[in-house]
């Protein structure tokens, strides 16, 4: 029962810190991203709705780029504060063997791989095609180039012709 407290009390100051990381990483990725773009979309003359659609679909992608570094990050941190309130020593001192505190840390490590492993072979790999298509017909205003439909795919050339691939 003690070791169950431990590893929830661990775990609830390592997620406090991680989503706290993540957030900041995910928010300044966003804006150095939407500055960076900002100039583009208003030079096609993007009306808002498509712009944050955009950024909305690239987001599952940028969690995917950001949470390895605010995994680090609340990793250093939950172990430097641990360490400066002096709880490694007094859980140390308690015949607490140290596996067991980083035992809730290495195991969320794997769970966040895991779900993100499956996110990249689905979701991520969904919302980058369909933030492609948004920038290129609804910000740019380019024609659509190809069409996917079930296992055929088509191909504009020109505004006259198409080309299956089969």
């Amino acid at each position: 029962l003690e070791l169950a407290l431990l590893e929830r009390y661990i775990l609830r100051e390592y997620l406090k810190i991680f989503l706290l990381a993540l957030a900041a990483l995910v928010i300044t990725y966003l804006m150095i991203d939407f500055f960076e773009k900002i100039r583009r979309f208003v030079e096609y003359g993007a009306s808002p709705l498509p712009v944050l659609t955009f950024f909305l679909m690239k987001l599952p992608k940028i969690i995917f780029e950001m949470t390895p570094l605010a995994l680090l990050f609340a990793t250093i941190l939950v172990l430097g504060y641990f360490s400066k309130t002096n709880e490694i020593t007094a859980l140390k001192a308690s015949g607490v063997n140290l596996l067991k505190v980083l035992t809730p840390l290495l195991g969320l490590g794997l769970a966040v791989g895991f779900v993100l492993l499956m996110a990249n072979t689905s979701l991520i790999a969904m919302a980058n095609r369909e933030s492609k298509m948004i920038k290129q017909t609804k910000i740019e205003k380019k024609p659509q180039t190809a069409y996917f439909r079930q296992s055929r795919v088509w191909l504009r050339l020109d505004s006259r012709t198409f080309f299956n691939v089969q």
